[in-house]
């Protein structure tokens, strides 16, 4: 996408009557012309405070929650912060997928990929995928001329299998990276895409293999969210809880997860184990042997 087009598209969006603003929106505009005359990243910082404040303080304005979050977006973008970007675009997508913002976000999102943070991997699956999230969209014929010839299946597939050398066993964590958020825009973009509660969970267990615990948790709320009745969400509540207790020693978190899982599941294959982790939580492996010896 280019720049232009890009700055075109938002100074549009801001083009709100001032009668038809709550004081709010007002001191967001306020701010928006001041950081348009004299840009300042503390400037950029409290706008896109205001922004997000405003999506919690009126939660069912959702036409200018996708506004203010594509705006958040672009300034993010504008002050050269493009994961920054990339994050809020997502979360637009995620939220308000039917307003016609999603589809520029999901563009911008593709390009920041391309051009801005050297994943051509991962930029591509949002291509592949683009037509069917967005069969109307109005640029439609530019994203297809990026399309490669790879089916996206194979391609994610290559991507699983490259994420540990065949010869060797090592991590290749490049590899790895381009595969989660690859599933994870794939989910995004495109719930319905066949099998897609399972490629999260192998991206969930690949970000586990690379220690990145926080990630593993983000992709189990992302299946949780978004599959509710996925046959595998009793497993995955579980998970969530062992990654808070085990890997992040978030005990108190993870504790109530825990007890969340058993109030659920209380004949779950995975129920005697829970009832145990919560009986020695927190306790080191030398402190459960004690115990078994008394």
């Amino acid at each position: 996408m280019k720049i232009a087009s890009l700055f075109v598209l938002l100074s549009s969006l801001l083009l709100i009557a001032c009668e038809q603003q709550n004081p709010e929106q007002q001191a967001i505009a306020t701010l928006e012309k001041q950081l348009g005359s004299q840009p300042s990243e503390v400037l950029a910082n409290e706008l896109n405070g205001l922004y997000l404040d405003y999506l919690n303080q009126y939660p069912d304005d959702t036409d200018t929650h996708a506004r203010y979050l594509y705006r958040a977006a672009a300034l993010e973008y504008r002050m050269d912060r493009y994961s920054g970007a990339a994050s809020l675009l997502k979360m637009l997508i995620t939220d308000y997928r039917n307003h016609p913002l999603a589809a520029e976000g999901a563009h911008l999102l593709a390009s920041i990929y391309e051009e801005k943070l050297q994943s051509p991997e991962i930029a591509q699956t949002i291509f592949q995928v683009f037509a069917q999230a967005f069969p109307n969209y109005k640029d439609l014929a530019d994203i297809q001329a990026k399309i490669e010839t790879t089916p996206l299946d194979e391609r994610l597939t290559a991507l699983y299998q490259g994420v540990f050398d065949q010869a060797t066993g090592s991590l290749n964590p490049v590899t790895g990276n381009h595969y989660i958020q690859s599933v994870e825009n794939l989910a995004i973009l495109l719930p319905s895409y066949p099998g897609a509660p399972e490629l999260l969970l192998k991206a969930a267990e690949t970000a586990r293999t690379m220690r990145s615990f926080n990630k593993t948790l983000e992709l189990y709320n992302q299946i949780l969210l978004t599959f509710p009745d996925y046959e595998k969400a009793p497993q995955i509540k579980f998970l969530e809880a062992f990654t808070l207790d085990n890997d992040l020693k978030q005990y108190e978190l993870a504790k109530t997860k825990y007890e969340a899982f058993l109030a659920a599941y209380p004949d779950h294959e995975f129920a005697d184990d829970t009832r145990f982790l919560l009986e020695n939580l927190g306790k080191t492996d030398e402190d459960i042997i004690k115990n078994f010896e008394k």
